[in-house]
């Protein structure tokens, strides 16, 4: 310690040995990204439609930074929602997962949620049940500080389907009049039933 406190060049040379020790131990105690960045992409457990796009991981340090997508094959990424301004917040995790897959979806979106009633049916067998919430103006929750609108990766008609485990399975970017079929082939391939 006293070496630390020199002012001449060995202290000089402690100092930056300390520094170094310090930078060269960040990644290990920093490490959020490797805790948290499990990505299932291109597994079977997902659907990916003909036209959606991975996030770029340029620019990322995998090991420090945590990735916020609803790319299908990430995890779902927390949001603070509310049923109403009254209503105590609710984290987007909170809606899914308790072994059902869950449909997100917003204003416009109502194709969806109908769609999930009537495909979830069809699926009970492979004990696949969907629950549907919209999020946004005048939905089922509201979007409490605007995050969701940032990370959904889809229009606010579009959809995002949920696994029970918290990962996307699947997303579409818009509302679609085939919706339940949509649904269905997405689910299909998910659940490995083609």
């Amino acid at each position: 310690m006293a070496t630390l406190a020199r002012k001449d060049a060995e202290g000089k040379v402690a100092r930056q040995q300390l520094q170094d020790a310090l930078e060269a131990t960040d990644a290990e105690l920093q490490a959020l990204g490797i805790q948290m960045n499990q990505i299932y992409a291109g597994s079977p457990g997902t659907c990916v439609a003909d036209e959606d796009v991975p996030p770029s991981l340029d620019s990322v340090d995998l090991l420090k930074e945590v990735v916020v997508s609803t790319f299908p094959g990430y995890h779902l990424p927390h949001v603070w929602l509310a049923a109403s301004g009254q209503s105590p917040r609710i984290s987007t995790l909170d809606l899914c997962g308790a072994g059902s897959f869950t449909i997100l979806t917003g204003l416009g979106g109502d194709c969806w949620i109908n769609a999930a009633k009537e495909v979830s049916g069809t699926f009970s067998a492979a004990g696949c049940q969907i629950r549907a919430f919209s999020i946004g103006f005048r939905c089922d929750y509201m979007d409490c500080y605007r995050d969701w609108q940032r990370v959904r990766g889809v229009e606010e008609e579009g959809v995002v389907l949920v696994r029970p485990d918290h990962f996307v399975a699947w997303r579409l970017p818009r509302a679609s009049a085939d919706a339940s079929g949509l649904l269905r082939g997405a689910l299909k391939q998910v659940l490995s039933l083609n």
